[in-house]
């Protein structure tokens, strides 16, 4: 047999690449004589990927070329099998090959399904037996690969390029090559593995890192390419007129970043592609890329493409195409306008529907771990049975009819050999059978298509292997011939796989054979037919069924755990499902005292009623009614819902809740409710704060995890993905944090499984009104969660300011605006209820007296006002959100500060208005007690100023201005705030502040923010003394109160402050009293506790004393003694000659460097 290996000799796969088990099976096939029977095994999987309704068969070359070279020619295998095997075994290896095998397969790139066999392998059974483990390998990785970037090729659209760049990330060099390969046969346009170019011909592609980038510092000299052409001269006359159509400095870009481009460009002059993001794509790598671009166009040359790398890049992708457009028109360079921008950075299936969405300016897409890794799953789940021997089908026969196999030699859609049933014709009446249905049914195909073909046969390749390239655009031919309904990502309709009459024939058959001679071979009608014998037995003795019941169940249930697998064991389960068909209530009342401890043996009695169709709705619906007849974590209510989370467990046990699913989904949440609730002690402040000791761990996650299992049986595992990724889960069994777990849950639902909604309000509407607590605030958290977004807490909103996780997370989820647009905008709660009811009932919840009914009113109302992308019932939500303002309970004042920031975010923000409203409010909200609260209202201030940046009311004589001005003292002293989120709040407001009223000062504001610099805070001071004389007294006054603050961090940076502010002011802006005054606190602070604080204080009071001393003030002096401070002799007669000089503080500062990446004033 000829050889088939790849270019670099070697053989797609080894034979000893299988398991142990494969060879003492062929020593048990050689010793019976049985080597060389004819067999025929089926390579096929069960459930299609990712939840979807589709793959793609993929691994045919491989497979063909690992069949080609097939030859156990080493020895290893005597070491592990026994020392006394024959050594006449060993020989017959050794001579083995395929040459007798024959495969029928699935093209590569062929659409499958469920049951449908990818490979048919015939041959000598010892043959064909060693070939199970290889061919599983060859087949499953590839067709799973194939299958997601499949997916990922129709979430991104055919005119996105796609590019696979995850070999660093692959399980190992096999895996790297692999996916690079069938990613391409999925629907990418290339790969970053020059391997998978030589060897499988994959389109290749890739420009360079940022570690070439900061490789250069740019100061390297770059090779001269020509007497004519000096291009780092030409960049750098380039850059100035970049930098002044942007509004930069020019030495703002980063000359490393420069050089690295030059040098680039220098190499590749027609394949220049620019990667932005190293240092500040706005500041540094656009101008950059933009100047050696311009330059290269003087020379004939154009750029091909620019890259992202990091940070929110839709909106990133965005604004750079904008630059491309005016830099283009400014320089007339039109191609400019359309240079590819290409992205990368973990990018999944959700982002990249993000980055694919309409308007989009996004080129090119990266993805790496997720198409290589597989991450939602990371296994096909092929398997390979055997389907006959010697001519005679078999059959696995198990309780699991998901695991059961068709007998026999088949042909899909139909392809005949000798002795098969006639071939469907087009336009023929054919009788089918639909797998899992009970009945046939009639169709009348249009057109009948063979889908198996034969590719080797004994052992010779019968046609030639199609190309990757063919293999490519047949199988995007066939996505695009695939039903919309069965193409869907999410919630697809299932493709409907059936069998002929003849092998539904023969399946009976095999499964009928043997007559039942006692019970434990009987099926389900014998073991009925027994159950009802004895319960009529019973009844005519006279003794109580009910108790006979009973006791008939726990005797089973003592008997399963001494049952081997087999007859017996599936015996006694039919017969409890027989008792159960006919009584449910007592089957479930016998059990359920068992389900209180983890029993193994209770556990398997519940799934195997589970699997049984004929009786699990009836238990299930038991169940359910012994949940609600509890309250609490009660014993019965802990063993009803272990019960139900191994029924839920079973595939397909989901479907038999239909009628009361939504009803079972409350009763589970409000079960959580009631637990969380009796963890919290009457005598527990009624004060807000994260939580998430829930529950006993037993309880709640047996809740928690039936809960899952309902979500994930009915197909809604994005409800249960969005709930983990939003930490939903745990806030759900928090004592404090319940209702936003409901909320998340509600909202999620509405994204991912709306088919529910009109079951969800027909038993939500009824509880609003409910007398029990739980029940009432569980159907409220419902009713608003169906109208917020459910990504949850997000951790930048759509300004790029920080989102507070002080905050509770629905609040949070409110200040997202991007998320709320994207994600239906609630649509099927509107198509079910009238705006106008939402609205008034969500009004009346506003005057209920309970904190908790305000908040979930609020939520709603936001949302409600919000949703449709511009800004409505304004006049019912801003009075509701002003007076929260003043409210004690923390999480109505964080949702208002949350609501009124996505005010203003929207376009058509009544920025005015709200300037004028917020004015006397927002002040006090910045020193706050809660840490939330202050840093909420601080990032609100922030987003204030920036949406009327560059507008009349932060003019001169704006309210804004004004506004600004009196917070500019607490938001310069929260920089040094022991919460983390204020500060960084505060600078991220300071910036925005900065940029609105033209200061100047952002640098010494990041130096203060992250570096504690004195020299920054003297240079602040000086420019607003310099410019705000008049504003002077009033930001000593602020200043002075912090120095009573209880926190040392800010005592100290409030003396600080006072120092700085005194020391660059002169006499015409501080009168005497204000001086008297902060002696006396100052002085006061001399018997701090905290070391720094005193020594911040003397400092302090000695420039207080210098300003002093030319006023004469002999109180001042006599305080000076007082306070052992050095003599100041006549050479200090002004205070500019003595500059404060203050030790270095000893707090942490909590902002990290860079953090914000913000934009100088403009």
């Amino acid at each position: 047999m000829a050889a088939e290996q790849d270019a670099e000799g070697r053989a797609a796969a080894r034979p000893l690449l299988t398991d142990l088990y494969q060879a003492t099976m062929a020593l048990g096939y050689w010793r019976a004589g049985r080597a060389q029977d004819q067999a025929e095994f089926e390579l096929f999987f069960r459930r299609c990927p990712f939840g979807g309704a589709f793959a793609l068969a993929a691994g045919l070359r491989d497979c063909v070329r690992f069949l080609r070279t097939f030859r156990l020619r080493k020895q290893f295998l005597a070491s592990v099998l026994p020392p006394d095997t024959d050594p006449a075994f060993f020989e017959h290896l050794r001579a083995l090959d395929c040459s007798g095998v024959t495969v029928r397969a699935l093209p590569e790139g062929s659409l499958a399904f469920p049951g449908v066999p990818l490979l048919q392998v015939s041959g000598p059974l010892l043959v064909v037996q060693l070939l199970e483990t290889p061919l599983l390998c060859l087949v499953s990785y590839a067709s799973l690969i194939a299958t997601n970037a499949a997916r990922l090729r129709l979430i991104a659209g055919p005119e996105k390029r796609l590019l696979e760049m995850g070999l660093r990330r692959a399980q190992g060099p096999d895996g790297g090559l692999t996916a690079s390969t069938y990613s391409y046969l999925g629907g990418f346009d290339g790969s970053s593995n020059v391997l998978a170019g030589q060897l499988r011909g994959v389109p290749v592609a890739g420009t360079l890192a940022h570690s070439f980038v900061t490789s250069f510092l740019g100061t390297e000299v770059p090779p001269d390419p020509g007497p004519t052409v000096d291009l780092a001269a030409s960049v750098e006359t380039w850059l100035e007129r970049v930098c002044a159509h942007l509004g930069l400095g020019v030495q703002e870009p980063h000359r490393g970043e420069r050089a690295a481009f030059v040098a680039y460009a220098l190499a590749f002059p027609r394949a220049f592609q620019g990667l932005l993001d190293t240092y500040s794509v706005r500041r540094s790598g656009l101008p950059n890329f933009l100047a050696v671009a311009l330059a290269l166009e003087g020379l004939g040359y154009q750029a091909v493409g620019v890259r992202l790398d990091s940070g929110d890049l839709l909106q990133q992708a965005q604004e750079i195409r904008g630059v491309f457009r005016t830099v283009a028109a400014q320089f007339r360079v039109p191609w400019l306008e359309s240079v590819p921008i290409t992205v990368s950075n973990s990018i999944d299936e959700e982002e990249l529907a993000r980055l694919a969405q309409k308007g989009s300016e996004v080129n090119g897409i990266g993805i790496g771990t997720s198409v290589v890794t597989c991450p939602r799953q990371p296994s096909l789940g092929c398997v390979y049975k055997l389907v006959s021997v010697g001519g005679q089908p078999r059959m696995k026969l198990t309780e699991d009819p998901e695991k059961q196999t068709l007998p026999g030699s088949k042909a899909a859609f139909r392809l005949l050999g000798s002795n098969e049933e006639p071939p469907p014709q087009a336009g023929q009446e054919l009788r089918v059978w639909p797998r899992g249905a009970q009945e046939s049914c009639t169709v009348r195909p249009a057109h009948v298509e063979p889908l198996l073909r034969l590719w080797v046969q004994q052992g010779q390749l019968c046609e030639p292997l199609p190309s990757l390239a063919e293999s490519r655009a047949f199988a995007q031919l066939s996505l695009s011939r695939l039903s919309p309904a069965h193409r869907r990502l999410e919630q697809p309709e299932l493709y409907q796989v059936a069998l002929s009459e003849k092998l539904q024939a023969l399946v009976d058959k095999l499964s009928a054979s043997s007559p039942p001679a006692c019970l434990e071979d009987a099926g389900f009608a014998g073991t009925q037919a027994t159950a009802l014998t004895l319960s009529s037995v019973l009844e005519a003795q006279g003794e109580q069924l009910e108790d006979q019941v009973r006791g008939l169940v726990r005797g089973l249930l003592a008997q399963v755990p001494g049952l081997a697998e087999g007859r017996r064991r599936r015996a006694v389960l039919r017969v409890l499902s027989a008792l159960a068909l006919e009584h449910p209530r007592d089957v479930v009342c016998a059990l359920l005292p068992c389900s209180l401890r983890p029993d193994g043996a209770a556990a398997e009695l519940w799934r195997s009623l589970s699997r049984n169709q004929r009786v699990n709705g009836q238990v299930l619906v038991q169940l359910l009614w012994a949940l609600k007849g509890t309250a609490g974590p009660q014993p019965e209510a802990l063993a009803a819902t272990r019960a139900l989370r191994e029924m839920l467990a079973v595939s397909g046990c989901v479907g038999a809740t239909r009628g009361f699913y939504p009803h079972l989904l409350l009763v589970l949440v409000t079960q959580l409710h009631e637990m969380a609730r009796g963890t919290c002690s009457p005598d527990t402040p009624k004060v807000w704060a994260p939580s998430y000791q829930g529950p006993p761990h037993s309880h709640a996650s047996c809740t928690v995890e039936a809960l899952k299992a309902l979500l994930t049986g009915d197909g809604s595992r994005m409800v249960v993905t969005c709930m983990e990724q939003a930490g939903g889960w745990r806030r759900l069994v928090g004592a404090h944090t319940h209702l936003e777990g409901v909320l998340l849950l509600a909202s999620a639902m509405v994204a991912h499984a709306d088919h529910h909604l009109r079951g969800l309000f027909a038993d939500l509407l009824p509880r609003l009104h409910s007398t029990d607590d739980a029940q009432r605030l569980t159907a409220m958290a419902f009713f608003t969660g169906v109208s917020l977004p459910p990504r949850g807490v997000v951790g930048v909103t759509g300004d790029s300011s920080p989102v507070q996780p002080g905050l509770t997370g629905i609040a949070s989820a409110l200040t997202d605006p991007v998320c709320s647009a994207q994600l239906l905008q609630s649509q099927p709660t509107a198509r079910l209820l009238r705006e106008e009811v939402i609205l008034k009932r969500l009004c009346t919840w506003q005057g209920n007296p309970e904190p908790t009914v305000r908040w979930l009113g609020l939520l709603g109302l936001g949302h409600l006002a919000l949703n449709r992308r511009k800004v409505r019932h304004m006049s019912t939500l801003l009075p509701a959100l002003l007076g929260t303002l003043g409210e004690g309970d923390t999480r109505l004042v964080g949702t208002a500060l949350g609501v009124l920031r996505r005010v203003l975010l929207r376009p058509q923000a009544p920025v005015r208005l709200l300037s004028a409203e917020l004015g006397p409010r927002l002040p006090p909200l910045l020193d706050d007690a809660r840490d939330s609260v202050r840093a909420s209202a601080v990032g609100l201030l922030g987003t204030l100023v920036r949406r009327a940046r560059g507008r009349l009311w932060v003019g001169p004589r704006g309210p804004l201005r004004k506004l600004v001005l009196q917070s500019l003292v607490p938001l310069l002293l929260r920089l040094h705030d022991p919460s983390r989120d204020t500060a960084e709040s505060s600078e991220w407001t300071l910036a925005r502040c900065d940029q609105a009223l033209r200061w100047g000062l952002l640098e010494e504001m990041v130096a203060v923010a992250h570096y504690n610099s004195p020299e920054a805070l003297s240079q602040i001071c000086q420019r607003l003394v310099q410019w705000y004389p008049s504003h002077v007294p009033s930001f000593l006054s602020q200043t002075q109160g912090y120095l009573r603050s209880p926190q040392d961090r800010l005592r100290r940076a409030a003396a600080v402050l006072i120092g700085f502010l005194v020391h660059h002011s002169s006499l015409s802006c501080i009168n005497q009293d204000l001086l008297d005054s902060l002696f006396q606190d100052l002085g006061q602070l001399q018997s701090d506790p905290e070391p720094s604080v005193v020594a911040a204080a003397q400092v302090s009071c000695q420039q207080v004393a210098l300003l002093a001393r030319t006023q004469h003030c002999p109180h001042c002096w006599r305080l000076l003694g007082l306070l052992r401070l050095p003599h100041l002799g006549q050479h200090h007669a002004h205070p500019a000659q003595l500059p404060p000089v203050y030790e270095d503080s000893p707090f942490q500062h909590w902002s990290l460097a860079g953090h914000w990446d913000c934009s100088g004033p403009g």
